[in-house]
């Protein structure tokens, strides 16, 4: 029998036990022959569940101690069979030993707060600041609209990273680097503490197609390896319903391929920077098969500077309508230019602003609203890499409270959330969005779009033959659409 590779995962668990606080070391086996998994239940006292194995202990340094011996003796039965390609004992012990380190603290989390709090203040207090808006600009993702390449975080967490580790690209917990990449965790890396939703549900993948929004029907293999990452990703994603947690997470530039293992970084991760959204090879190959010309006509969109006006008007009006129908708001026609989406989207953040601050915020002096609405859409303008500094040279270097700025803050988050989850969720839908080309819902709209129709109004045919003139037009232009 051919060895296979041993799949396995360490991380580190905080919990209390008879009202004492203990921290654990776990080591979890992924894909162990039902014969070792029951000669493991004889060795120790595993946990089982869906025939992925755990077992844990609080002394990972010493091999004698109670609750490390049997991980002791279970690894080193497991290389007795020969059936593994696995680390050394010596190694995996060290992991182990290192797992203890990705657990937070009271102190880091406390710290985490304080550091991200003050940022926050910074960055609202210095709106007007040419510099603040080229750094914001440059680490927000949402004007890409296309969540089918892995995951980004939220960016208060990017700015965050940015501000303590500029040099970073794309960051993970040390569990995700294991079990996604293959990478482990250097012992030298000093890691950054970030506030995370916590996994509440836990989907299938046909569940997260189904929250994507992909049509019914759709197989997971008829999908590209970015959106299956991607849909992998969402169904274990943790939801703000379930409160959140505080987090250690490490750039790629402070792990190390697992030995034995192949780097699949590149290949399966689709984002080559998940703190800009900048897409890797791989990605890009996928989009020029999926209908896109050349890697240029794709760095056009996604690596747009500028922002995608179209694309985030049309979320944020989708939200309005759904959230806020008392809120009149308008949408230009799709052929409109781009600083017509932008007015029509600023006069929407103004609106709702304009309520949510009234509603939520309770600031009622009219400078501070005034301030307020000026402010928060100044902020989001940046997050959608839009033009701020016309509204950010009005708003100053006012200094308010504390409490002002984190009222505006929940307040930012709920808008740029809703936006996020109303930008289109399917490719197909995405490049017929962003490359403008307007849906046609008739056959009259084709032939306006032809410029035909006066000729076939005056055709002095037949109804058949108009029938047949039309359908073959029609047919012509799809297939030409079609390669396109």
């Amino acid at each position: 029998m051919t060895p296979i590779r041993l799949k396995y995962s360490i991380d580190g668990q905080a919990t209390t036990m008879f009202n004492k606080p203990t921290r654990k070391a776990w080591i979890n086996f992924k894909n162990l022959l039902p014969e070792d998994i029951e000669m493991i239940k004889k060795i120790a006292k595993p946990l089982i569940r869906d025939n992925e194995v755990s077992l844990s202990t609080d002394k990972p340094s010493t091999h004698d101690a109670p609750n490390t011996a049997p991980i002791v003796k279970t690894l080193e039965y497991l290389q007795s069979t020969g059936r593994y390609l696995m680390p050394s004992l010596e190694n995996l012990m060290h992991e182990l030993k290192m797992g203890l380190k990705n657990i937070v603290s009271k102190e880091e989390m406390h710290n985490a707060k304080e550091s991200t709090d003050e940022l926050w203040m910074e960055f609202m207090r210095r709106l007007s600041d040419p510099e603040m808006q080229k750094l914001i600009k440059s680490i927000a993702p949402y004007y890409m609209g296309d969540s089918t390449y892995g995951w980004k975080l939220a960016y208060n967490n990017v700015m965050k990273i940015k501000h303590e580790m500029p040099e970073a690209t794309f960051v993970q917990t040390a569990k995700q680097w294991q079990d996604e990449f293959n990478r482990q965790v250097n012992d030298d890396a000093t890691p950054l503490v970030i506030l995370v939703p916590k996994d509440k549900t836990i989907y299938t993948m046909q569940q997260s197609m189904d929250n994507a929004g992909y049509k019914k029907g759709t197989q997971t293999s008829d999908l590209s390896p970015q959106q299956n990452q991607y849909l992998k990703v969402t169904a274990r994603a943790g939801t703000a319903e379930g409160g959140y947690k505080y987090v250690k997470v490490y750039d790629i530039s402070q792990t190390t391929l697992r030995e034995g293992f192949e780097d699949i970084f590149n290949q399966t991760v689709g984002l080559k920077n998940n703190l800009t959204g900048e897409l890797n090879d791989a990605a890009i190959d996928d989009k020029i098969k999926n209908g896109y010309a050349s890697k240029e006509a794709v760095n056009a969109i996604y690596h747009n500077e500028n922002g995608n006006p179209m694309l985030i008007a049309k979320a944020l009006y989708n939200g309005i309508a759904q959230n806020h129908p008392d809120i009149k708001s308008y949408l230009p026609q799709d052929n409109a230019s781009e600083a017509e989406f932008e007015r029509a989207f600023q006069d929407m953040v103004i609106k709702l602003a304009d309520k949510l601050i009234e509603e939520k915020a309770k600031i009622v002096k009219s400078e501070n609203r005034q301030i307020g609405i000026k402010s928060t859409l100044t902020a989001i303008l940046i997050l959608t890499r839009l033009n701020p500094q016309r509204v950010a040279t009005e708003i100053g270097s006012n200094d308010f409270s504390p409490k002002f700025y984190f009222e505006l803050r929940d307040i930012i988050n709920e808008i740029i959330s809703m936006i996020n989850k109303n930008l289109p969720r399917q490719e197909t839908k995405n490049i017929m969005n962003e490359m403008q080309i307007p849906y046609i819902q008739s056959v009259e709209e084709l032939m306006n779009m032809l410029g035909v129709e006066d000729s076939v109004e005056n055709m002095e045919e037949s109804y058949k033959q108009k029938q047949e003139t039309i359908n073959q037009l029609k047919e012509g232009f799809f297939r030409t659409l079609n390669k396109i």
